[in-house]
């Protein structure tokens, strides 16, 4: 098998479906070596995938700083 093909076989971010997974491991080690400052860098990601599928007014900062306020309602979105 080729390199090309075993990098073209992983799945596209599509309009469906805006969202980028992290494997569980890879966020518990970042929280954790960041100190819990990748939760707001992943919020802020998510949210800012959001407004761009939804063409909405959110503002993606405040909702990754506050991000267990809105916690809930991402949630909804995926």
């Amino acid at each position: 098998m080729e390199p090309d093909s075993i990098a073209s076989t992983a799945p596209a971010e599509s309009p469906e479906y805006p969202f980028q997974s992290v494997r569980m491991n890879k966020f518990v080690v970042l929280n954790v070596l960041t100190f819990g400052l990748y939760s707001i860098v992943w919020f802020f990601r998510m949210w800012k995938r959001v407004k761009r599928s939804e063409d909405g007014t959110l503002w993606p900062w405040a909702r990754a700083v506050f991000g267990g306020v809105f916690y809930y309602s991402l949630l909804q979105r995926l």
